[in-house]
């Protein structure tokens, strides 16, 4: 999904410019909160990108810095499945904001 840089707001595929901006768009926002100094620890391991998409979705609702790290076989080939020959992806969160995250993830994945 395109993102408008200057208010964030996300768009359509194939739209080209913020309808409120008049700026072109971009495919991904930048982390500003990575630019701050913060410790980044992991999360347990998720099976898969599709997994670890929904978990920092949910993460990003409640304002909690997140990446994920994949495993370079699914980052290669861009897959997406739930699990890969390889494995895992990882989720990394601030580290003061580790226990909250942890408690969104088992409450997404606890059935797996």
């Amino acid at each position: 999904m395109p993102f408008c840089p200057s208010c964030e707001a996300e768009y359509i595929e194939n739209t080209i410019e913020c309808s409120d901006c008049e700026v072109e768009l971009v495919s991904a926002l930048s982390i500003k909160e990575l630019e701050n100094d913060f410790e980044w620890v992991p999360l347990r391991g998720v099976p898969g990108k599709t997994y670890a998409e929904m978990v920092t979705e949910v993460l990003d609702k409640e304002e909690i810095p997140n990446y994920i790290k994949s495993d370079a076989l699914s980052t290669a080939y861009l897959t997406t499945g739930t699990s890969t020959i390889t494995g895992n992806s990882i989720i990394y969160v601030p580290e003061k904001n580790k226990e909250k995250a942890e408690e969104i993830l088992l409450l997404i994945l606890d059935h797996i």
